[in-house]
């Protein structure tokens, strides 16, 4: 009952819209969190300077549904995103930013591990629906004017394995990728201590479904509880399961979860466009599940995932008795008569 009066208390909090449509992931059906606050900060990859933050969205991940990615030719080694514009998506208003830009991605996650990516808990909620996800690096812009993103096989992943997740007082899911991720670096979460008011926060993921957005500037810790978090960050729908970093260390502080509505209604010109936070305007604050709340289900991945490797080597490992036999080298082989080749 405690567990059942908590669970009503955060939701109503963070006035969650918990309409889920299973079998449309490309309408971007999860919750309806994230909005702009003043300014909106958003940024394109390439419009970003810095080059420690650009490598720290290298590890952001989208997540696509298998079908909205259509392979282009035959060796299936290239992508097109089966997608509307964000101006199809919302209806929105052509005083909008990035109407024409694809709306792909339902979520977003981070790699954590070389084989481990962290997401929100409402974006995987199932193995099959794992298994339906295509986890996809790099889904940015690299230069102004570009119209059009091809995925690369080789920056797509599927899922082996969804370990854990939890979607009540806590937000997060797990997955182990089909395969090591070895052309970019895990990020480093915070290990020590808490998380503080007025800390200055950022967010990288994919609001809206859209290519990658940095959003470096402007955005402070508001309130800080024993799983989450608060902050005026810019963040849509798509955005959850983003990484939120501390602007100064550049660890992970948590995972985008919950927030306010992401559009309103102009009934003037018949469309619609960002719902703004002004400070009279008295929102909330985006809701962020804080990764010091989830040490021990880390932990307990990262074993699972190192106890798999080593018994797939296990299993690949081949004794050789006799000398000269011709699947073992010399090279790579230990004793003269008993070796164990990989």
């Amino acid at each position: 009952m405690l567990r059942f009066i908590l669970f009503f208390l955060f939701v109503n909090f963070f006035n969650l819209n918990l309409s889920f449509a299973k079998n449309s992931k490309n309408a971007l059906n999860i919750l309806k969190p994230k909005v702009v606050y003043g300014k909106d900060n958003r940024k394109e990859f390439y419009e970003v300077k810095n080059k420690t933050i650009k490598d720290l969205s290298l590890s952001t991940v989208a997540l696509f549904s298998t079908a909205s990615l259509l392979s282009t030719n035959a060796t299936e080694t290239l992508f097109d995103i089966d997608a509307e514009t964000l101006e199809e998506s919302y209806q929105l208003c052509s005083t909008e930013k990035y109407l024409a830009q694809p709306t792909g991605a339902f979520c977003t996650g981070f790699l954590i591990a070389p084989q481990l990516v962290m997401s929100a808990g409402h974006c995987i909620t199932s193995q099959f629906d794992c298994e339906d996800t295509q986890f996809v690096f790099d889904y940015k812009l690299t230069k102004k004017g570009q119209t059009t993103i091809q995925i690369s096989s080789s920056s797509m992943y599927s899922c082996d394995k969804l370990i854990s997740r939890e979607e009540s007082i806590t937000d997060y899911s797990i997955i182990k990728l089909d395969r090591p991720v070895t052309d970019r670096q895990p990020l480093k979460i915070r290990k020590i201590k808490e998380i503080q008011k007025d800390t200055s926060v950022f967010v990288i993921g994919h609001p809206s479904g859209l290519p990658l957005k940095i959003t470096q500037k402007g955005a402070k810790v508001s309130q800080v509880e024993n799983t989450y978090f608060l902050a005026n960050l810019d963040t849509f729908q798509g955005n959850s399961g983003s990484p939120v970093f501390h602007s100064k260390t550049n660890e992970v502080e948590g995972i985008l979860a919950r927030g306010e509505t992401d559009y309103t209604y102009n009934s003037k010109n018949s469309c619609y466009v960002v719902n703004t936070c002004l400070k009279e305007n008295n929102c909330s604050g985006e809701g962020v599940i804080k990764i010091t709340s989830l040490y021990k289900q880390i932990n307990k991945a990262l074993n699972l995932v190192n106890k798999d490797i080593k018994e797939d080597q296990s299993s690949k490992s081949t004794t050789c008795t006799v000398e000269g036999d011709p699947f073992c080298e010399d090279t790579s082989c230990g004793t003269e008569n008993t070796r164990v080749c990989l």
